[in-house]
């Protein structure tokens, strides 16, 4: 791509650029996690080229989502620790590159950005997925989860839409923590059935032992999102 396509993404996309000042901050199961609402004010941040580079096979929109989120990813890392410069771009299979010695996972929806990192030791990693509640016919939900996994949810008192929304997000979540310690075929999701306890309100909590690798679960809602948090601890090879 040419610097002058990469200048001028950069230009459009600074003038929008701007992350909420009142980030929401927390840690969930020893995980850095921060979230900011994007909004349409000038910021004076410089965006990395290689951001911008991949930010250019997206429509507008998504590209100032995917900009701030790796935004949001730098700063998550110097507040867990991580005292370099470090870019977090997508690798060849679509994964967002995390340097050594963390792991980190990134979500957005419409306006609002998640990331959280954490310091890993050994073969473990984690997952963060937002979503927002949404009308899922059970044609989505079959690819994803099954009957039992749905009963499981029900029982906490959700619907059951909104119980196919909130194990979507689970699996999402799941998704991507296993995707980073060994292969995985999406597929496989349907067949990993979760059961989980509400802790307390709207916070709900599960733990599975999926082919020797120890996932636990988080997840926290209300009326509208779902953010679904999984921590996974591989065994060493």
């Amino acid at each position: 791509m040419r610097n002058d396509s990469i200048s001028s993404l950069g230009l459009k996309l600074t003038k929008k650029l701007k992350i909420a000042t009142n980030w929401s901050c927390y840690f969930d199961n020893g995980i850095q996690i921060q979230s900011g609402i994007i909004t349409d004010i000038n910021a004076k941040e410089q965006i990395d080229p290689c951001i911008l580079e991949q930010a250019t096979r997206y429509q507008p929109a998504e590209a100032l989502n995917y900009v701030a989120a790796r935004h949001l990813a730098q700063s998550t890392l110097a507040a867990n620790g991580y005292k370099g410069q470090y870019v977090s771009v997508k690798d060849a299979k679509g994964r967002p590159t995390w340097p050594e010695g963390y792991t980190g996972s990134i979500s957005h929806k419409f306006n609002i950005a998640v990331v959280g990192t954490k310091k890993c030791y050994g073969a473990e990693s984690f997952g963060i997925d937002l979503e927002v509640f949404q009308h899922l016919d059970s044609d989505t939900w079959d690819f994803y989860t099954n009957k039992v996994e749905i009963g499981n949810y029900c029982r906490l008192g959700v619907s059951r839409n909104q119980a196919s929304n909130l194990a979507f997000s689970a699996k999402e979540a799941i998704y991507k923590a296993v995707c980073q310690v060994t292969e995985f075929d999406a597929l496989k999701l349907k067949h990993i059935t979760l059961k989980m306890a509400s802790t307390y309100d709207n916070v709900l909590q599960g733990f599975i032992n999926y082919k020797k690798m120890d996932i636990q679960v988080t997840q926290h809602y209300d009326d509208l999102f779902i953010l679904s948090v999984v921590r996974l601890k591989a065994p060493m090879n």
